[in-house]
């Protein structure tokens, strides 16, 4: 039996949390070899900071789900080196 990832955000984020993202999203189409950011830049987050200024509980919940997404990529890179590189 396997577990739901918390890093899922239909596991992670409430309904009414996922419902106010989905508000604030639309679909985008980029030509192949697009640069979406670029390095010291920001992403177009605006909204989404002050939905999670206006509502600390979105805020946290919102937060927290980022911190474990970026927490579970880097303990899957760092299993990935250490496949490559450890003695």
């Amino acid at each position: 039996m396997s577990t739901p990832s918390p890093t899922r955000i239909s596991e992670a984020l409430s309904a009414d949390c996922r419902s106010r993202l989905m508000e604030l999203a639309h679909e985008v189409n980029f030509e192949e070899g697009t640069r979406l950011f670029r390095e010291g830049g920001h992403a177009d987050a605006e909204r989404v900071r002050t939905l999670m200024d206006a509502d600390t509980a979105f805020g946290s919940a919102l937060g927290h789900w980022v911190g474990q997404v970026l927490a579970d990529r880097l303990q899957a890179a760092r299993v990935r080196l250490l496949d490559l590189y450890a003695p």
